[in-house]
């Protein structure tokens, strides 16, 4: 499931952030290395939301600094849903 995740959030990253998905792994930081901004960081969490079913709060994804914690994050949610 993480790769599928890990997948999708490439996807929405490239789009949102107009550059190749292919450069995006779990150690990349999307604000240090594309000067993703909080507004770029949301429009992606929503469609993660939407994707997979799950709430993601604000305040969680500003915290997350790489890919990967943002794919834990998803994953965890995922796994705790009913």
């Amino acid at each position: 499931m993480s790769d599928d995740i890990l997948d999708f959030i490439r996807g929405q990253a490239a789009e949102v952030l107009d550059v190749d998905a292919a450069e995006i792994g779990r150690e990349t930081s999307l604000a240090e290395q594309y000067d993703a901004d909080s507004i770029d960081v949301i429009e992606i969490a929503s469609a993660v939301e939407r994707r997979f079913g799950i709430q993601v709060e604000d305040h969680e994804v500003y915290d997350l600094t790489s890919v990967g914690q943002f794919v834990d994050l998803v994953a965890a949610k995922v796994a705790a849903k009913p």
